[in-house]
């Protein structure tokens, strides 16, 4: 949905903290979201 709908820029916050955004990002969590979108 990404592709088609083309955004400049994405929120990822929660997905990228484990959906607690009182932690820590989580480094492989952000990597499984840059695979995600491309």
């Amino acid at each position: 949905v990404l592709k088609q709908i083309d955004p400049e820029i994405i929120g990822v916050r929660g997905m990228v903290c484990g959906g607690d955004r009182t932690t820590m990002v989580k480094e492989e969590l952000v990597r499984k979201a840059i695979e995600m979108v491309h």
